[in-house]
């Protein structure tokens, strides 16, 4: 399967996905109708945020995995499937809040609705402590969510038990990884062997591993079939974030959802960071190290560190690198012992992931 006829079963589930979703969060606002009503804006704050966009990956990863076992309820599998896109939606509010990001799905983020909330509604305290506290504590409800929705499933109960044991598996691993980015952060300078792993443990495990994993434990695979599910999805989730990186530098802010240039302004260090450091010439990493960070950041400046990023060669060894672990994944999965369906649909995943625009 080729990328674009994955890209394109993708884009035929989200709508369904969308729906469910919906459906799960007017409930959950409908249910808090008689307590107080900042609550009711809270849910619906988060339904409109999860509902903006996303390409619903991490919830069709869910599905298929479950189908590609065997799984015969597509219809229990597709509900449940939420449950790991609420996950998604969670972490992401914690996200923008250490990232500084107030754009998200080409909305305001969490903490930046509250944040001018505070400023229109409220007279006492400050505006930016008020939205960054609603969006964590916003953001712990959904994971309460996330949690529910696998306990509440019709699935058999060991079953059920051993996805909760496994998504707490999950937000642990994406909390040490999170960590480990704070901390080179801070330290301003990372290795190529600390960003991969860092790629490992906050990106692949929970965008890749975590959902095949999740519908193969809800399908009842085989131990052998979700070791082949996590030798597939590790190396794809690390070109999944490689590419994104690249795209958080080069992709059109109206496509993307998010600000360009946030992770030069921010002073992510990326493997598009640490291999300009490598290759560039002198002059060029010093104008690179001036402009990461930047607080002011320009559109000159984020023209000129495009520029330095492609001359220096560490766009396209960040491209190919991109390339070599999709490959990677793609081998894994040829030989899983799973439905040929589904395994041709991972395989154009990867090709999808490494091709993708925005």
């Amino acid at each position: 399967m080729t990328g674009s006829e994955a890209k394109r079963q993708l884009e035929d589930y989200q709508p369904k996905i969308a729906e469910l979703i919906r459906k799960f969060f007017d409930k959950e606002i409908k249910d808090v109708k008689d307590w107080h009503p900042f609550f009711r804006h809270m849910l619906a704050a988060a339904k409109r945020q999860i509902l903006r966009g996303g390409k619903r990956i991490r919830p069709i990863l869910s599905i298929q995995a479950y189908k590609a076992v065997g799984g015969r309820d597509i219809r229990e599998a597709e509900k449940t499937s939420i449950g790991i896109e609420i996950f998604h939606t969670f972490l992401l509010m914690h996200d923008d809040i250490i990232d500084q990001d107030d754009l998200r799905h080409g909305g305001p983020a969490a903490h930046a609705i509250y944040r001018e909330y505070h400023k229109s509604k409220l007279d006492y305290g400050e505006s930016g402590h008020f939205g960054e506290s609603v969006s964590l504590v916003l953001g712990d409800i959904l994971a309460s969510y996330c949690y529910r929705i696998v306990l509440d499933s019709k699935f058999p109960a060991p079953r059920r038990i051993a996805a909760v044991q496994h998504m707490n598996n999950v937000l642990k691993a994406t909390g040490y990884g999170e960590i480990m980015d704070v901390l080179i952060g801070a330290r301003g300078r990372a290795s190529e062997k600390d960003i991969l792993e860092v790629l490992e443990y906050k990106t692949a495990r929970y965008t890749v591993e975590s959902p095949l994993i999740l519908g193969g434990i809800l399908g009842g695979a085989p131990d052998y079939v979700q070791r082949a599910f996590s030798r597939y999805a590790l190396p794809l989730g690390i070109a999944f974030q490689i590419q994104d990186d690249i795209l958080g530098m080069f992709a059109d802010e109206k496509k993307l959802g998010k600000p360009v240039g946030s992770d030069l302004q921010e002073g992510k260090q990326t493997l598009l960071v640490d291999q300009v450091r490598k290759k560039a010439r002198p002059a060029d990493r010093r104008r690179f190290d001036s402009i990461l960070g930047k607080p002011d950041i320009r559109k000159a400046d984020i023209k000129e560190a495009r520029r330095i990023v492609t001359e220096s060669g560490a766009l396209d060894y960040s491209r190919d690198l991109a390339k070599k672990y999709a490959l990677q994944a793609k081998r894994a999965i040829a030989s899983a012992k799973i439905r040929k369906p589904e395994k041709e649909f991972f395989q154009g995943i990867a090709t999808y992931i490494i091709e993708r625009e925005f």
